[in-house]
């Protein structure tokens, strides 16, 4: 079935030239006939691009855009908004609208909306000097289905970008004529182009230079090696992703107008109908007639702060069980214990990444909807093909490995539902450890335990580690107190670097999850630990060597990787 498109616009003129761009790219062209059943007409044509102008929208009884963005049919739709008007981007977004197309219009901006909607191979538009410092990466992107447009000046740029509105811009940092955060700032300002990606090439990790690209409104900084795999995936990610399924809901709220626009823009670009509020009480008033599926809020705001926001909604019925994610610069403990006794999904302290305000509205959701799915017998997901896909990435973490010893010769000689009760008991304890020591849990079997620990500070993650291993092994000659078979565990914890993605069929998707020969590492170190003992490689001990007590073991020879593994049996901390 070819793709549709339909033209709501009262102008004749308008349509002609419209229908005609989408006629060149192939599409099979609706006008619309009556503008008193537009919302008729199009869900019996149900188009995969609609194209209306502004004054239909500001005209009609009801918000048009939002019936469409929330009808079971037409929710997938991509919406463009058209106008002669210089606030027309301001006014696409504040509407929920996908994209604004000026009229009069050029070929490259219908382009560029062709692309965006029908997974056409993106344009990136490459600004480099005469050095060969990127030539690597450029070289690795047109591997990939991309168009690649080059400038070699900043001023080329500039004029490459606003003739050819790329889907992407790369920009080294020292160009020939200007800097690269300058050439950033000039995009920025045409309300055409301020809504395309930038992302600097730059040698240079100085504050300074850093904080005059992220004021000029670039996107991300990649530091060499540029064609990294680090690198290139940033970039994928970044301009292989377009917008399609049904627009769930968000709601920012923040007395900062330059905060409420960077947030909604990043809710837009993962596909999300994003709603904004200044203070708590405007929030409460938004939040109860529009019920989002998620809401950011800052804490210090004006009126109503964001913690007495959070009781109004948790007093609320149809409120309360929306996921609400704490975004504030506070960050003492009591207010991270306030935050989880108002049942916050999240709690973000300033300053934040655009990835890590990701993965707290990824976690909420998807929290969320396993909270639905056990209140209701058939649940409908919530959910984008965006939350549920992670970005695959490299990471230096710490890996604790723990294996129960021998249990699977002595389980089988008692009552099945005695053993899985008492290893539900003693994962329920082991678990909570080691998120209380900032752990997360990648994998969980029959009897293995595996966690990575990779908050961003190297030392202390190993330090929480062997806490959490302290605490496990403690805590577990207790729990052996009274049972007739005892459960022993022997724990390895190893540092490196690993690779963290989906791995699986789409319809048996794994969690996201750590793998590479580091986890292996760990695995084997686990295997030689001694029985309740734990072992901790010399990568890990390296990083809190003056923290912990340990005794040198015979090395393990790793064959799989022609390597051989310095350990230690780990005796205390100091």
């Amino acid at each position: 079935m070819g793709k549709k498109a339909f033209v709501a616009s009262t102008s004749p003129v308008i349509s002609h030239f419209i229908a005609q761009s989408c006629l060149n790219n192939g599409l099979e062209t609706i006008e619309m006939r009556n503008e008193a059943n537009l919302l008729q007409e199009l869900k019996q044509t149900v188009p995969d691009l609609i194209f209306m102008q502004a004054n239909i929208i500001e005209g009609a009884d009801i918000n048009i855009v939002a019936r469409v963005k929330v009808d079971e049919n037409l929710g997938h739709t991509f919406l463009v908004v058209t106008a002669s008007r210089e606030d027309g981007v301001a006014f696409a977004h504040k509407i929920g609208a996908d994209a604004f197309l000026p009229v009069p219009h050029t070929e490259a901006q219908i382009d560029a909306i062709m692309r965006q909607v029908f997974d056409k191979p993106k344009k990136i538009l490459c600004i480099r000097s005469d050095s060969n410092a990127s030539a690597p990466l450029f070289q690795a992107l047109t591997t990939a289905d991309f168009a690649l447009v080059t400038a070699t000046s900043g001023e080329a740029g500039i004029r490459e970008a606003q003739s050819g509105v790329p889907d992407l811009i790369l920009c080294e940092l020292e160009l020939s004529d200007k800097k690269g955060y300058d050439v950033c700032r000039q995009i920025k300002a045409s309300i055409m182009l301020n809504h395309i990606p930038l992302l600097i090439l730059s040698e240079r990790t100085d504050a300074e230079t850093l904080e005059k690209c992220f004021e000029a409104g670039v996107h991300q900084i990649l530091h060499p090696p540029y064609d990294s795999e680090e690198n290139v995936q940033i970039i994928l990610s970044i301009a292989t992703f377009h917008r399609r399924g049904k627009k769930l809901k968000a709601l920012v709220v923040d007395d900062s107008p330059l905060i409420r626009e960077l947030v909604s823009r990043m809710f837009k670009q993962i596909g999300f109908f994003a709603l904004t509020a200044e203070n708590g009480s405007e929030a409460f008033t938004i939040a109860s007639r529009e019920i989002p599926n998620i809401i950011v809020t800052d804490y210090e705001m004006p009126i109503m702060n964001g913690y007495d926001f959070c009781l109004k909604l948790q007093e609320n019925e149809e409120t309360k069980t929306i996921p609400v994610v704490m975004v504030t610069a506070r960050g003492a403990d009591k207010d991270r214990r306030l935050a989880k006794s108002l049942g916050l999904s999240a709690y973000l302290t300033k300053p934040f990444s655009i990835e890590d305000l990701e993965r707290r509205v990824t976690h909420a959701l998807v929290t969320e909807r396993r909270t639905d799915s056990r209140k209701s017998s058939s649940p409908k997901p919530v959910q984008t093909d965006r939350m549920e896909e992670k970005i695959p990435q490299k990471k230096f973490v710490t890996i604790l490995y723990s294996d129960i010893d021998s249990f699977v010769l002595n389980c089988e000689k008692y009552d099945a539902g005695k053993i899985v009760g008492l290893l539900n008991s003693y994962f329920e304890l082991m678990t909570k450890i080691l998120q209380e020591n900032r752990g997360m849990i990648d994998q969980l079997n029959s009897q293995c335990i595996v966690a990575r620990f990779d908050g961003g500070d190297s030392k202390t993650d190993v330090m929480n580690a062997i806490r959490a291993a302290f605490a496990m092994l403690e805590s577990l000659v207790k729990f052996n107190e009274n049972l007739l078979e005892e459960i022993h565990v022997r724990i390895g914890i190893h540092s490196g670097t690993v690779i963290l993605g989906h791995v699986g069929a789409r319809a048996h998707r794994f969690d996201y999850r750590m793998f590479g020969s580091h986890v292996q590492i760990a695995r084997r170190i686990e295997r030689h630990a001694p029985r309740m003992g734990c072992m901790i490689s010399a990568a890990a001990y390296e990083l809190v060597s003056g923290s912990v007590e340990v005794e040198a073991a015979p090395k393990i020879v790793m064959k799989e990787i022609r390597e051989e593994i310095s350990v230690y049996k780990l005796l205390k901390m100091k």
